[in-house]
């Protein structure tokens, strides 16, 4: 979550360059925010700190497999099974 919370803060950062280097018209603040987003990751793959944006690369992240995640996200909430060791 830090990973992501200072991704978006560069992000906003840099829209925010974008904006004052064209002189500070409001407008644009879409295409200036899609800039930034295309900055800070083309930055982030030169640097190798790639963000973890699509599902198959958040769940390598946690562990988990796009299937493991697609499976649990279809069990109903209460009938999730716990493990044995939750119940002892």
């Amino acid at each position: 979550m830090a990973h992501m919370n200072d991704r978006l803060r560069r992000i906003s950062e840099k829209a925010f360059e974008l904006y004052e280097s064209r002189g500070g018209v409001d407008g644009r603040h879409v295409d200036d925010w899609l800039e930034a987003e295309r900055l800070i990751d083309e930055e982030d793959a030169h640097n190798g700190t790639v963000a973890r944006n699509t599902p198959e690369e958040r769940a390598a992240a946690d562990g988990t497999t796009p299937e493991e995640r697609d499976a649990a996200s279809q069990v109903p909430r209460g009938s999730r099974r716990r493990s044995k060791s939750a119940t002892l």
